[in-house]
């Protein structure tokens, strides 16, 4: 499944609810059948008394062995998966039989208490992606199925459930509250950005717009560090939520 298929309704929904509605729909399409995100945001981002924001479908008794105690600094200066966010490492597929792909050994070592709490909750695999955007502090968004423990057959989730991430994670911001009014793009960057959207590689674009790809490639760059994102999916991702483009 395409992420692009749920990105305009995800990154233009109206509340709280009806983002957590589409992003359940998401994770289904997706082949998953629980999700959580959890993120500590900039005080100056959340619309209440609460810097944490959490959107999850766990059982009670998962959430509970999982994420209980995940606002606890304690909690998150020796979990492994807020270690793998912190480190920069990329998102990550993981099974309770093979392990976590993409960390660093003490970090996969570190992992084997949370594999072990995943199985004894009937979660076999899934997916971790670490939040980088700005407004939040610490964040990450897990995908998790019963279905399988094959990381052959994870690994190919990572690149979507990355991009729904990121549009989640915009939308999140926007909604509660986050301040644009500071961000902008040039015309060249947001014409830009809307190719990429829709599909275009970077050498598509610079056929479309009589530009060198090199020079594509800067505008791309310069208009993910305005919008203060990583890489050109999140820049698009950003920039949608914010209506700087559209598709």
């Amino acid at each position: 499944m395409q992420p692009w298929k749920f990105a305009e309704r995800i990154l233009h929904v109206a509340s709280i609810a009806e983002l957590e509605a589409i992003v359940a729909q998401s994770v289904k399409q997706l082949g998953f059948e629980h999700h959580t995100y959890v993120a500590k945001m900039q005080s100056s981002v959340a619309a209440n008394s609460s810097d944490y924001y959490q959107l999850q479908n766990l059982s009670r008794e998962a959430w509970q062995t999982l994420y209980g105690d995940w606002q606890s600094s304690d909690r998150q200066a020796t979990d492994a998966r807020f270690l793998h966010a912190r480190a920069g490492l990329p998102a990550t597929a993981w099974s309770v039989a093979a392990g976590v792909a993409h960390t660093r050994s003490d970090l996969a070592r570190n992992a084997r208490g949370l594999l072990r709490a995943a199985d004894s909750v009937g979660l076999r695999g899934g997916v971790t992606i670490p939040i980088w955007s700005p407004g939040i502090r610490t964040g990450l968004m897990t995908l998790s199925t019963r279905a399988t423990s094959n990381l052959r057959e994870l690994v190919p989730t990572v690149a979507p459930a990355l991009y729904l991430a990121s549009c989640l994670s915009a939308s999140v911001q926007r909604l509660l509250g986050a301040s644009a009014h500071t961000l902008t793009l040039s015309e060249r960057e947001r014409e830009i950005l809307h190719w990429v959207a829709i599909g275009k590689s970077s050498w598509d674009i610079s056929r479309i717009l009589a530009l060198s790809e090199a020079t594509v490639n800067y505008h791309l760059q310069r208009a993910a560090k305005r919008l203060h994102v990583r890489g050109r999916q999140a820049a698009c991702a950003r920039a949608l939520a914010l209506n700087f483009i559209s598709l």
